[in-house]
């Protein structure tokens, strides 16, 4: 049983009388048909493809720019620029409003999407759209615009946006868009984490119905072979296996097969990964923040403090192994509520 594709959905707001120069177009993914050996485009099947990406992206960042257990939590630009600051606030909200953007919030919120867009497709796609006034043509501010990878194409080191031809011609566009390379942001995984498209394709294979439709065809026979529970734990070590070097665990405590101590070191690793995921994306916006600041005569660059660090989970997992403190203490070290 094949699972319904999620949408990327475009950013909706008013763009109150400027001139977008966007380049890139939203259309519902399922209008796309596949195209040979495009891989990105094959369905992801199980409850892991998608609780994968919505777990990783609620561990990233605290909700709502807020955090009760980290007082110390800050987003701020550095140096401060307060008009810049709402430029930026703005570019990265899902949605535009008139009153003053809270940059906390709209950075935290951008880093769930971006970080789940990240861990489900391998990399997440922006382009640069610039807003400039409509009468005299001069820039006001700027968009960051998520683009759904999987429709993208590179040929001869060109990206092109594939539309699918019935939505074209509908819209009157262009059913191959070039993009400017210069336009585009492009988050990646951290080179630490380098194998999530093979993660992804184990996690596809798993938690998608297969015990359920075994269960029912062999329930009925006296003399099956076929028992339930070595299955579910035979699905859960298959689960262990394919994210050990990320220390996902699917929701599953997996304390009925595994001791204590490892679930726990695997919960650090886990941690270490949302880490360095969003230390990525991080060093990405600044990149992009280099790129888009001389435009605004700006040059600043995102801080974010107050969070869980590399080293704090290196510290954490000597304290494991000498036994020095509780596991729940541990633990409550990573909190982000």
């Amino acid at each position: 049983m094949s699972a319904v594709p999620r949408q990327i959905k475009a950013k909706m707001r008013s763009r109150n009388n400027f001139v977008a120069d966007q380049q890139s177009v939203w259309f519902p993914f399922e209008k796309l048909q596949k195209r040979s050996g495009g891989d990105s485009l094959l369905e992801l099947e199980g409850i892991y493809s998608s609780t994968f990406p919505r777990d990783t992206s609620l561990h990233i960042m605290p909700i709502g720019g807020r955090s009760r257990a980290r007082k110390e939590f800050k987003v701020s630009l550095e140096p401060e620029d307060e008009e810049f600051e709402q430029i930026v606030a703005g570019a990265l909200a899902d949605q535009h409003h008139d009153y003053a953007y809270q940059l906390a919030h709209e950075v935290c919120d951008f880093f769930h999407h971006c970080g789940a867009r990240i861990t489900e497709y391998g990399k997440a796609v922006y382009e640069i759209v610039s807003l400039n006034e409509a009468d005299t043509g001069k820039l006001r501010s700027f968009e960051l615009v998520p683009i759904d990878v999987r429709t993208l194409e590179k040929r001869h080191g060109k990206i092109f946006q594939i539309v699918p031809l019935e939505w074209a011609e509908k819209h009157e566009l262009p059913t191959n868009i070039p993009l400017q390379n210069d336009r585009l942001v492009i988050f990646s995984p951290p080179p630490t984490c380098s194998n999530l498209d093979e993660v992804n394709a184990a996690l596809a294979q798993l938690g998608s119905g297969r015990i359920l439709r075994m269960y029912s065809a062999t329930r009925n026979r006296t003399n099956s072979f076929y028992d339930a529970k070595e299955h579910i734990r035979a699905e859960k070590l298959a689960l262990a296996a394919a994210t050990r070097t990320i220390g996902w665990t699917g929701g599953e405590t997996l304390t009925e097969i595994f001791l204590e101590y490892y679930t726990l070191h695997r919960r650090l690793v886990f941690e270490r990964f949302v880490i360095s995921l969003r230390e990525a994306i991080l060093q990405t916006l600044n990149e992009m923040l280099d790129r888009v600041g001389p435009r605004f005569e700006v040059q600043s660059r995102l801080q974010i403090s107050g969070l869980p660090t590399l080293e704090d989970v290196a510290a954490a997992m000597n304290e494991l192994c000498a036994g020095e403190r509780t596991f729940n203490s541990i633990l409550d070290d990573f909190t982000l509520l």
